[in-house]
């Protein structure tokens, strides 16, 4: 993004991004394939039951919460309109599921 802020912003989309020769949003419906991806993601420095009980529910409320994608993108940066038509649907209240 061209402005970088401190700010907080809403959390309109979670792109799981993947190289490709093409420039695709591809939405994922499926709570148990995104519940997985967002566990690979998580980083896990010290780990108690506290924090993973926390870290847990709130992937499971992001699964559930949040529109998600897999985003293919090659390096020509068309990916960027395809983006910008995903925040603009998404503050229109249009989800990706």
């Amino acid at each position: 993004m061209p402005v970088i802020s401190p700010a907080s912003a809403p959390l309109r989309a979670i792109c799981f991004i993947e190289k490709a020769d093409e420039n695709r949003l591809i939405p994922l419906s499926d709570r148990k394939e995104i519940r997985r991806r967002l566990l690979a993601c998580l980083i896990k420095p010290f780990v108690t039951a506290d924090w993973w009980n926390k870290s847990l529910d709130l992937i499971e409320k992001m699964a559930g919460e949040v529109p998600c994608c897999e985003m293919r993108f090659d390096r020509s940066g068309a990916i960027v309109q395809e983006l910008r038509q995903l925040i603009a649907s998404n503050k229109r209240g249009v989800h990706h599921r």
